[in-house]
């Protein structure tokens, strides 16, 4: 990649093949972080693929709707807190089902794993790929939240040793399908390998 991107406060995917540098952010805003970077990226077209371990799909459908509504309609967009609690009016509701169709026409697999090795991480990323490649979608990021739940496969002496395995593992991964790749975690922060 020739463009090096410096993120702080609002962060926006200006071009899928950036290198996104964003350390010294507060943990807790790293899923917020991934989630846009797979909202953006689906927005624009490119496979995104999603997993979460810690996060449900609703709960990661949740938060897409809520940035899908407040795109279009500002503070009057339902918040993820009303969405979760079902405390929304008959204008935030329409608001939802729109965004919910725009949603659902994006190339953007949200899924759910804990316990994921690399190698099992493959397996999911290559059938969806082929998944898409039969509908016409080219697979462009992956992005993974959180890194630290994912497991070596092997198993190595300790989990910095692990956590080096995964983050090698995953960049020859990202180069051997030509795809963006965003991990997740408190050890790596938040790392785009592209």
């Amino acid at each position: 990649s020739d463009s090096i991107a410096l993120c702080w406060g609002a962060w926006r995917v200006s071009h899928p093949s950036a290198l996104y540098v964003t350390d010294d952010f507060t943990v807790t805003h790293n899923s917020a972080l991934g989630a846009t970077i797979a909202l953006n990226a689906a927005k624009a077209g490119i496979g995104t693929i999603e997993i979460n371990s810690e996060m449900t799909t609703a709960q990661m459908m949740r938060r897409h709707l809520t940035d899908l509504c407040y795109d279009r309609h500002g503070p009057a967009a339902p918040v993820y807190k009303d969405i979760r609690r079902r405390q929304i009016s008959p204008a935030q509701r329409r608001m939802l089902e729109d965004a919910g169709a725009e949603g659902s026409a994006m190339p953007l697999a949200m899924v759910k794993r804990t316990g994921l090795t690399l190698s099992s991480a493959r397996s999911l990323i290559r059938r969806q790929r082929a998944a898409w490649a039969q509908k016409g979608i080219t697979l462009g990021l992956v992005t993974i939240d959180h890194v630290g739940l994912l497991a070596a496969d092997g198993g190595g002496r300790d989990r910095y040793s692990d956590q080096t395995a995964i983050a090698i593992g995953s960049k020859q991964l990202a180069d051997d399908l030509g795809i963006g790749w965003h991990l997740e975690g408190t050890a790596l922060r938040s790392v785009v390998v592209d």
